[in-house]
């Protein structure tokens, strides 16, 4: 097929909403019901950006087949972040034995996929400390998200035989966790 009539073949909603669906089903975390949320609003929020209208002769197709949003406009706007937390996080790895030489590939892997979504930078190179950025909307949105984190963190060390020791603190105020 040529790139042209690539270009110019119609893709329906329900296209993208089959594929949306498809992928909620067969990706690895699945399981894990609050990064199932965060990919299902970030597919939403993908094919909103879609099926906008815009200048592309696609775009425009895509929106005259529609007749009914995906997102719901009126919750779009509730999940809009009003504050953020500046958190200070100390991580230790350690092997579950003595036989077990992982901690190094766990801590690239909590950095990678748990630490990185949240803006974490080391407070020097080769410590264990970071300050995280969190935006919530109140007190208990917070602490469901930093809980969320601590159980990221030890699934993704359990996967590797090793356990962690994890010690929060927000920064200007006395809470911790």
């Amino acid at each position: 097929m040529d790139t042209e009539e690539k270009l110019h073949n119609k893709v329906s909603v329900t296209d993208y909403q089959a594929i949306r669906d498809n992928i909620l089903q067969s990706w690895r975390v699945s399981k894990r019901t609050e990064s199932k949320d965060r990919i299902a609003q970030a597919l939403d929020a993908f094919i909103a950006e879609l099926t906008t209208v815009g200048e592309s002769p696609i775009q425009t197709s895509i929106q005259n087949e529609t007749n009914a949003s995906l997102v719901n406009k009126a919750k779009l706007d509730s999940l809009v972040v009003k504050q953020s937390a500046q958190i200070r996080l100390w991580l230790r790895v350690e092997n579950n034995n003595k036989f077990i030489r992982r901690k190094k590939k766990v801590r690239e892997h909590i950095e990678r996929f748990c630490l990185d979504f949240y803006n974490a930078q080391k407070t020097t190179p080769n410590s264990h400390e970071y300050i995280l950025t969190i935006p919530y909307e109140n007190d208990k949105d917070l602490d469901k998200q930093v809980y969320d984190l601590f159980q990221d963190m030890d699934s993704h060390a359990d996967m590797d035989y090793c356990f962690i020791e994890v010690d929060a603190h927000e920064i200007g105020t006395d809470r911790s966790w």
